[in-house]
């Protein structure tokens, strides 16, 4: 067999940014849960528990944080204050937010699981 060594001289910036990719992992995937878990229960307590509704839902509600973030990041916060139009706004952010959840979900799960992975294997055993 090969003969192996262990590399301790890791910088701590690998460990700082194994650290930030596990936890960008554990908060995409709390937030999903937590959201998911909203959703199903909005629906459960209008009677529809175990349906495509409270599925649908709960995919709603756990994709809907995702949603919010980006256009925050990416269009900046606007906001309509008063009356009907505001309420209107409101309604279609939050509708756009929605849907927007349910692509950018997938994705940001997809990349932390792919980074924490990528950083974890990134071996500090050397042959």
């Amino acid at each position: 067999m090969y003969p192996v060594t262990i590399n301790n001289n890791r910088s701590t910036n690998a460990y700082e940014r194994e650290e930030r990719n596990m936890k960008r992992l554990v908060k995409t995937i709390l937030i999903a849960v937590i959201g998911y878990a909203v959703g199903y229960g909005l629906t459960a307590i209008f009677g529809d528990a175990g349906t495509h509704m409270a599925f649908v839902t709960g995919m709603f509600c756990a994709g809907f944080p995702f949603g919010w973030l980006f256009l925050a990041k990416h269009i900046g916060d606007i906001t309509i204050t008063g009356g009907l139009i505001g309420i209107l706004f409101f309604i279609f952010k939050f509708s756009v937010c929605v849907f927007l959840g349910w692509i950018i979900l997938p994705i940001e799960l997809v990349l932390s699981i792919y980074e924490t992975i990528q950083e974890l294997t990134h071996s500090n055993v050397t042959a």
